[in-house]
């Protein structure tokens, strides 16, 4: 990342715009943003939809325009599904930013950054791919578990997809996408569910975390034998099967994510667009827990996000001249 060079305004109002309940990564960068936008001096306001519908997500987004803020931050979300009440927000003078969404940013497109996008997410999926094809030793059925309703997840598990088509081209790869209201309740049933009906599966990506509860409780009590099990953006809770190898995981680092939007959001409001589109872009290299590496992180106090890059608030702070 560059300094910012120029003086950050102040007082700079910011809504921030979750993306339903079960989705705790984005709870986690929310978190995190507001940290960043008190250290600049910015005030922040949560709408929290109850899940990321169309309707639901454009009714937040007109919620925002009332608030005429200087900016908005939106989550995994589809900017795509409310362009009228994105150009409302950008008519009002408002820049908007997105974590983890699947819309290119920049040019005259809707956004003004995109951080954590598809290209970035998509290379954790391929670096997953490429450990599963050497934990598999040999070509064999895999599976990809998304989740209805965010569009991220289908767009970045292609990563593993094309992966597995590079360098395994006779593996097979079947694709399962869950409703998305059994996310954090059913969806580790309904994976179990999926097993049992391809047993022959040897390797399971799971594009989000979340979908993870429940899930080795559900398999046991089924007396279904899991398969290896790979994951998109482990959480605080899912360390333990990592640790214990029901899991291998491939983190991202949400709180930096969020400190991340806030630096592009800092070089919009000094004017310069085109260097945060490009700053915003610049995600953490692909890293995988597994027991097998030893490297897995000591489990967290109260379910908090494990560090992954040590010291990268002090870091943006310097950037910022603060």
């Amino acid at each position: 990342n560059v300094k910012v060079g120029k003086p950050i305004p102040t007082g700079k109002s910011v809504v921030l715009i979750g993306a339903g309940q079960a989705a705790t990564g984005c709870q986690i960068s929310d978190a995190a943003f507001k940290q960043a936008a008190a250290v600049l001096g910015w005030s922040t306001t949560q709408i929290n939809p109850t899940q990321p519908t169309p309707q639901l997500m454009q009714q937040a987004l007109q919620q925002a325009t009332q608030l005429k803020p200087d900016a908005v931050v939106t989550c995994a979300v589809d900017t795509a599904l409310a362009p009228v009440q994105i150009q409302q927000l950008k008519s009002q003078g408002a820049a908007v930013i997105s974590m983890f969404g699947p819309n290119a940013a920049g040019g005259s497109g809707l956004l003004s950054a995109q951080s954590q996008g598809v290209p970035e997410m998509s290379a954790i999926a391929s670096a997953l791919a490429d450990q599963a094809i050497a934990d598999m030793g040999k070509p064999g059925k895999v599976a990809v578990i998304g989740v209805q309703g965010y569009d991220i997840i289908q767009a970045y598990d292609k990563g593993w997809n094309d992966e597995f088509a590079k360098l395994c081209p006779s593996c097979k790869v079947v694709e399962n996408d869950l409703p998305l209201a059994d996310l954090g309740t059913n969806s580790g049933t309904d994976v179990v569910n999926f097993i049992r009906q391809n047993p022959d599966v040897k390797a399971i990506l799971l594009g989000y975390d979340g979908i993870e509860t429940g899930l080795f409780q559900a398999a046991q009590s089924a007396g279904v034998t899991m398969p290896k099990v790979y994951s998109i953006g482990p959480e605080g809770q899912s360390i333990q099967n990592i640790a214990n190898g029901n899991v291998i995981g491939s983190p991202v680092d949400n709180p930096e994510v969020g400190w991340r939007a806030a630096n592009a959001l800092a070089l919009v409001f000094t004017g310069q667009g085109a260097t945060a589109v490009e700053q915003a872009k610049m995600g953490e290299r692909p890293l995988i827990w597994s027991k097998q590496n030893n490297n897995v992180p000591p489990v967290p106090q109260g379910n908090a996000y494990p560090t992954i890059i040590n010291g990268y608030q002090t870091q943006y702070k310097a950037l910022w001249g603060k």
